[in-house]
């Protein structure tokens, strides 16, 4: 498995209806993996949308009742950022149109992206 693979998939899925651009994002750092966007404003909401997710772990316990955590939309007047993780210590962070996307299906559009990190990751690890 090579991240070419990873990030063509990322661009099909930036093809989906309703989505305007994605990115993977390291969980820990913010650092941007790939992206299918190259407008600068993209990529510093990208980075900036992995704080969202670090807030809903430092205050875990209090959201513990609801499970775990599946993703995160957060609705702006222009659009919707919506944050998961896909594959080992990465989030896929998608910038959406309203109404646009089916969201009942997002998983399984994105499950074979998380498939593919998660190869990619398990093979970097037994090369070490």
């Amino acid at each position: 498995m090579n991240f070419d693979n990873i990030e063509l998939s990322l661009k099909r899925l930036s093809c989906s209806t309703g989505i305007i651009a994605c990115a993977l994002v390291a969980i820990d750092s913010g650092i941007i993996y790939s992206t299918t966007s190259t407008v600068k404003e993209f990529q510093m909401i990208a980075e900036g949308a992995r704080d969202y997710w670090s807030l809903q772990y430092r205050n875990g316990k209090v959201y513990e009742i609801l499970g775990d955590l599946n993703n995160i939309k957060i609705c702006h007047k222009k659009g919707i950022i919506c944050l998961q993780t896909c594959g080992t210590n990465t989030l896929l962070v998608a910038l959406t149109k309203y109404n646009k996307v089916d969201w009942n299906n997002w998983a399984n559009q994105t499950s074979q992206l998380t498939n593919m990190l998660d190869q990619y990751y398990g093979s970097l690890e037994q090369q070490v």
